[in-house]
């Protein structure tokens, strides 16, 4: 029974916490049910039905968990935004590939193909980017 009582404490503070996460509209109303239920199931004797009780918590407190933002009052418009290097500086595109994972024979053979196609660097294309 004492497992059950600290299951349901747990249970009704991860749910408030995760209710100070809902955007502002929903956030007191949320606040606000969810001491509600728990103050009005508060002397329930039954264990059926404090265990579907339980059950019912949980299953809420995993969908807040999904629909929640993860940084708190974070703003979500649907939009995702991909910046490339640094946002000051929009234009420049910076890679995390150095190369140093790469195998030395198989750069060899690549260089040589290249080679053999004809490819000469970027020397030959200046004036075309």
């Amino acid at each position: 029974n004492s497992e059950k009582r600290n299951y349901a404490v747990h249970i009704y503070r991860s749910l408030l916490k995760m209710s100070r996460s809902l955007p502002v509209k929903k956030r007191l109303d949320a606040y606000i049910q969810v001491k509600e239920e728990f103050r009005k199931h508060s002397k329930e004797n039954d264990p059926k039905t404090i265990e579907s009780l339980l059950a019912k918590a949980d299953s809420t407190l995993g969908y807040l968990k999904v629909v929640t933002p993860k940084k708190f009052n974070s703003q979500q418009t649907g939009e995702t935004k991909i910046v490339f290097g640094d946002p000051t500086r929009p234009r420049k595109a910076i890679s995390n590939w150095t190369g140093s994972n790469m195998d030395p024979d198989s750069m060899k053979r690549h260089q040589r193909s290249l080679q053999r196609a004809g490819f000469r660097g970027n020397k030959d294309a200046k004036g075309v980017f």
